[in-house]
């Protein structure tokens, strides 16, 4: 089940209707949890994405927006925050809390981070050139919680790597983080994805309800 694994991926999937996002464990191409979005969820509103479970993948695990979880029990689990860490500065402040958890701090780990923390990058950060070009791998912990890591390799590769020490962890949230992280960065797949809907004529005119 989703709240017991303890390392996963999540895959991005783009299509020219639709994108689908599957958690999967290391060692297997089977989804242990998928959510996604249509055509008809895009726009300047965040919608919920309900996140399923189970071997039928047919059981509602809760609802997820970029940086906010839901259970089934219609109950805020907790959110994720991403703020610049100040001018010209391509470095992110990040900010994880649980309800019943506390508050866990993210510290930017590996190399990459100091950089990230420099002036003059802003404009490199127009073009997503410097996020791009450098790991992302960060630890949230706090006195009270091991808490977890995420990680994302540099380049175009659009996976996230998640690694939870505290099971007590809500692997909902952790989704919900995904798509924030997600949504602050271009992914040229989802882009080029995008752009293909232009050639699509199925997409130029409302589609007609089928006849009854």
């Amino acid at each position: 089940m989703l709240e017991d694994v303890t390392e996963f991926v999540v895959a991005p999937d783009y299509q020219v209707r639709s994108t689908t996002y599957d958690v999967l464990r290391p060692d297997s191409d089977r989804p242990i949890a998928r959510f996604g979005r249509t055509e008809a969820m895009t726009g300047p509103n965040a919608v919920p994405f309900p996140v399923h479970t189970g071997p039928g993948l047919d059981v509602l695990a809760g609802t997820i927006i970029p940086g906010l979880a839901v259970g089934t029990d219609k109950r805020s689990i907790g959110y994720f925050k991403s703020e610049a860490i100040g001018f010209q500065s391509v470095g992110r402040s990040y900010t994880f809390h649980q309800e019943g958890l506390g508050t866990l701090p993210g510290k930017q780990l590996g190399a990459d981070s100091n950089l990230l923390k420099r002036r003059g990058l802003r404009l490199l950060d127009t073009v997503d050139i410097a996020t791009m070009a450098m790991n992302l791998h960060v630890r949230f912990e706090s006195g009270d919680s091991r808490g977890f890591e995420v990680e994302r390799r540099a380049g175009v590769s659009n996976r996230y790597r998640f690694l939870v020490h505290d099971p007590r962890v809500s692997r909902l949230l952790l989704l919900a983080t995904f798509l924030l992280l997600e949504g602050e960065r271009v992914d040229w797949r989802e882009t080029l994805t995008s752009q293909a809907r232009v050639f699509d004529p199925g997409s130029w005119f409302p589609r007609k309800k089928p006849r009854r």
